[in-house]
């Protein structure tokens, strides 16, 4: 990701970086730890360099899920003009960024 198009943005632990149920307008890359939860249940952890809040820039829906830092954590954000810059001017952002949303979207199936 090309890093001038990124800002940084500390939160710390048990902040929540997004809520579900919100709107958002803002990709975020993760140096840190944190966990996703939905309707209050932990569903996964997130790990340095995992991202979240993509979908939110391609469909207005309301977010699916609370991120909370589990300990100071800082986050790289894209917000979303800058977000299509990076993913025009990097086709491999593109490309992984699409890859990941597949291998989420196969896990969920798996769970179904």
């Amino acid at each position: 990701m090309p890093l001038h198009l990124a800002s940084p943005r500390g939160f710390a632990a048990g902040t929540a970086v997004v809520r579900e149920g919100e709107t958002g307008d803002e990709f975020f890359v993760l140096m840190g730890t944190a966990t996703v939860s939905r309707q209050g249940r932990d569903v996964a952890s997130l790990e340095p360099g995992d991202y979240f809040g993509e979908l939110a820039l391609f469909d207005p829906a309301p977010r699916n899920a609370t991120v909370a830092a589990d300990v100071p954590v800082t986050v790289a954000v894209l917000e979303r003009r800058r977000f299509q810059t990076a993913l025009d001017a990097v086709p491999a952002m593109r490309d992984a960024l699409l890859r990941g949303m597949a291998r989420r979207l196969h896990e969920v199936d798996a769970r179904a």
